[in-house]
């Protein structure tokens, strides 16, 4: 089967939250099973029509979730997670969803599309062959509560 790039539905939430945590809970301990299917239902009930699924021969290898953003430039989307499981990066298949995305996005009318990513540089790689640069004058900062 070759590679497909679909919306995921919530049938899928158990398949892409063991994704979710078996990728991201290598980056950042604090991830458990539960928080990312909490993180991934969250993703599916706020804007389905941006939460997608990358499978290969059936099994899912990768999602892509994203939302609307309304800010000054116009109509944006913020893209909140790409991950691919590790076996299957520096492939193309995150290039491949993403551009299906910023396809899709360009001809809904969408001016920018916004992100947040761990600095890895796997991510890094993703991100830039994609087209996102880094936007000027803007940090990060976070505060633990």
């Amino acid at each position: 089967m070759p590679l497909k790039i679909r919306r995921a539905t919530p049938k899928e939430i158990p398949e892409l939250s063991k994704l979710y945590f078996e990728e991201f809970s290598a980056i950042d301990k604090e991830w458990t099973l539960g928080s990312a299917k909490s993180r991934v239902k969250q993703a599916l009930r706020i804007s389905p029509k941006w939460s997608f699924i990358i499978e290969l021969d059936g099994a899912a290898i990768g999602l892509v979730f994203a939302q609307d953003f309304n800010y000054a430039p116009g109509k944006c989307l913020l893209l909140t997670e790409v991950c691919v499981r590790s076996g299957y990066q520096n492939r193309g298949y995150g290039h491949k969803a993403l551009a299906i995305l910023i396809k899709k996005a360009k001809k809904l009318g969408y001016k920018y599309i916004y992100l947040t990513a761990v600095r890895t540089k796997t991510a890094l790689s993703l991100y830039r062959k994609s087209g996102f640069m880094p936007v000027k004058d803007f940090m990060e900062l976070e505060r633990k509560l």
